[in-house]
């Protein structure tokens, strides 16, 4: 499953000005090992490990793409899925 590109990529904003197109199972996980945001104590911020467990779980790169959505949201991301007309706001 990993580097298998994703049919609609899926658009979000890290931070204030910091956009990131987000295109396979593979760009995900690096995103989250790379560039995940730290909680104050250091540690990655919540939703990095869960994307890990369920991408362990995953049985389709739909699966995959659907555990990322959900991790960034959960961190309170703004995500757009590309080309699929949705998006969803958080407050980071």
């Amino acid at each position: 499953m990993y580097n298998r590109a994703w049919q609609r990529p899926v658009e979000l904003q890290t931070y204030i000005g910091d956009y990131r197109i987000i295109g396979s199972t593979d760009e995900a996980v690096i995103f989250l090992l790379k560039h995940w945001p730290i909680d104050a104590d250091g540690a990655p911020a919540s939703g990095r490990q869960g994307f890990l467990d369920a991408l362990e779980g995953a049985e389709s790169v739909d699966d995959a793409r659907a555990a990322f959505i959900e991790a960034c949201i959960q961190l309170e991301m703004h995500v757009v899925e590309k080309w699929g007309g949705k998006s969803r706001t958080g407050n980071y």
